[in-house]
Parts: C-alpha cells; structure tokens; sequence
C-alpha cells in the first residue's frame, strides 16, 4: 500500500497541465534533468525541510527561541502530502 502511495505522482497522477502537486511544477521537471539517476526510479523520496526561527515570547532581547520543524514528502498524493 505504501508502495503505490509514494509512486502515485508518477503513476496516478493526471496531467491536466494545472499546477495541483509538487510534480507538475517545473523544478521538479529542471531536478529530474539534473539529477536522471535519482529521477529514474519513482519511488525515491522527494522531501522539503522547512526552518523557521521564532522568539516565543515576542521579546528580541531574551535569549530564548524555537525552531519548528516541518519534513513534508513530496513524493505522496496530496490528501497525505502536507498531513
């Protein structure tokens, strides 16, 4: 099962020409050139890392901070990609 999710923007995935997953966007098309060894086999994991820094108590002189971490992969249909 978790096979044919992580194959789905390859397999499952219409083209309609509307950007409505990472995998119709051009980056994705510009890292497969790049990269044609890594973009041969679908099941591969595209991930995103997101970093932000944020002062939780809204004071910049206080040496406290938190990073929230965010990995989404790319690789899944959209109703699993950013769950």
């Amino acid at each position: 099962m978790m096979q044919k999710n992580l194959t789905w923007h390859a397999d499952g995935r219409k083209s309609d020409g509307l950007l409505q997953h990472p995998a119709d966007s051009p980056q994705w098309k510009i890292i497969d050139h790049l990269y044609p060894h890594s973009g041969d086999e679908a099941r591969n994991l595209r991930l995103a890392l997101a970093l932000n820094k944020m002062n939780p108590f809204g004071n910049l002189s206080t040496n406290q901070s938190s990073w929230p971490v965010l990995l989404m992969i790319y690789n899944l249909p959209p109703w699993l990609c950013m769950k």
